[in-house]
């Protein structure tokens, strides 16, 4: 990839401020263009903690029979695991996960929401259950 960029000078040289004769510096005042090149792009933007927690977050194995497991790679401690229907009914709530995984062997197979909370994030995954 490259860019040009283009750059025009606002005011006149001062040939004399600066000390010289002012020859070939017409692009310092506007009267031509100038190319820079060695430019480096840098993306400045941040991961909100929201978006760190999700990229940290596995669950699997989806689908799943009986033991969901719930791992943080950066070893977030998990405060709530809850699923609901998608009619919006909680079937399973827990503060609880044993060996970072979650039994939902006694739940009926179907397609579920899973939210995930640590401190004051949370992450809802699409879970079905075989």
């Amino acid at each position: 990839m490259s860019i040009a960029i283009f750059i025009r000078s606002v005011g006149p040289y001062d040939a004399e401020l600066h000390g010289d004769s002012g020859k070939d510096k017409g692009w310092m005042n506007g009267d031509s263009e100038v190319r820079m090149d060695n430019l480096q792009l840098v993306n400045t933007t941040v991961l909100s903690t929201q978006d760190y927690f999700t990229s940290n977050l596995k669950v699997y194995p989806n689908p799943v029979k009986s033991t969901l497991n719930i791992t943080s790679s950066d070893n977030a401690k998990i405060d709530s695991v809850e699923l609901f229907s998608v009619l919006g009914k909680n079937v399973l709530a827990t503060n609880t996960l044993i060996n970072n995984a979650v039994d939902v062997s006694a739940i009926a197979s179907g397609v579920y929401l899973l939210k995930v909370s640590s401190g004051t994030n949370s992450v809802t995954k699409r879970i079905v259950i075989n």
